[in-house]
């Protein structure tokens, strides 16, 4: 498989490679809950990169994250939520961090969330306002389809010592 540029598009496993060896945050997220072979088959993949500590498996699908929970308590997961408000208590039965609609991510919100031991991530914000909007949330990290215009405006409206990891 290639890019429309020509560029092979990398396997589960290389980009998982890539993760462990420098260092970086991925995010698989899960469609339908897998069956067991399938999670058999990703959580071997993520191990076997020794990617455990930089992924975070999230899914819309609570059912999904809930059965990597168990049986992978070891990872980090999320919820990945964009249509309600949602508590940090509830949101903490999914995992270790929230992935929520940038609609959601208000400071009151986000605050609840934190509270609850929860890292905050925030999709998909692709302009200055809502880049905005996540800093004074206080979210940990914002999820973007524009990345180059998003580092840029780090550089003068973030703090470079700051980062998320999972």
């Amino acid at each position: 498989m290639r890019t429309k540029r020509g560029e092979p598009v990398p396997t589960l496993r290389e980009a998982l490679s890539f993760t462990a060896a420098c260092r970086l945050t991925a995010m698989v997220e899960l469609k339908p809950t897998p069956t067991p072979p399938q999670l058999d088959s990703l959580l071997s993949v993520i191990r076997t990169t020794g990617a455990v500590p930089y992924v975070i498996v999230h899914s819309f699908n609570a059912e999904a994250v809930q059965a990597v929970r168990r049986a992978a308590p070891e990872l980090h997961t999320a919820l990945t939520h964009e249509k309600t408000p949602i508590t940090g208590k509830e949101a903490a039965r999914y995992g270790t961090s929230l992935n929520v609609s940038r609609f959601l991510a208000t400071p009151n919100a986000v605050r609840d969330w934190h509270t609850a031991g929860l890292k905050v991530y925030t999709w998909t914000a692709n302009w200055p306002p809502a880049w905005e909007k996540a800093k004074a949330a206080d979210v940990d990290a914002v999820l973007t389809d524009r990345v180059e215009p998003y580092k840029e405006w780090t550089r003068t409206a973030c703090d470079p010592t700051t980062t998320a990891a999972p």
